[in-house]
């Protein structure tokens, strides 16, 4: 569209432009729902909807992909360095024995830690109490940082998936 004729056909069509503080809105409005961590055709068709029912100007795709890529990077950046700056040496050795695997069987811990025994027989009982304490020994160091970086369940949703 020429930007000479450009204002006059928004105004025809009871639009207005995305510049200025319209321009500024946009972004917020992106930026709102990524650090929710929504997926990018949710967010991009709900910006689209609100666009349309405020008889808005509809940037071009290229423009949507850009600012949804650059919030994306910039909340994904912030997460990084807020889990960076928590983790302490004993956190990140727990970790990465929680991560390893044994060659020989070929299985790590967190692999033995999925399966669940719901036997009701003594000797399983205290097996599920001992995995238990496993359990609560890798994730009581990671509990303040979970609260910390206090993701949404869009963002659990999005990173588990």
């Amino acid at each position: 569209m020429s930007n000479l004729h450009k204002p006059a056909i928004l105004e025809l069509q009871g639009y207005k432009a995305l510049e200025g503080n319209l321009l500024a809105w946009f972004n917020e409005e992106i930026q709102s729902r990524t650090k929710q961590f929504m997926r990018p055709d949710k967010i991009f068709f709900e910006i689209l909807q609100l666009l349309l029912n405020r008889h808005i100007e509809l940037p071009s795709y290229h423009l949507f992909a850009t600012v949804i890529a650059q919030y994306y990077n910039d909340n994904e950046t912030q997460l990084l360095r807020t889990v960076n700056a928590s983790l302490t040496d004993n956190i990140k050795d727990r970790l990465n024995e929680l991560l390893s695997t044994k060659v020989s069987a070929n299985t790590g811990i967190i692999t033995q830690l999925k399966t669940i025994n719901q036997s009701k027989e003594p000797k399983a009982i205290k097996a599920s109490i001992e995995t238990f304490k496993k359990v609560a020994f890798y994730f009581e160091p990671l509990h303040t940082i979970i609260n910390e970086i206090n993701l949404s369940q869009h963002a659990l949703e999005y990173y588990a998936g």
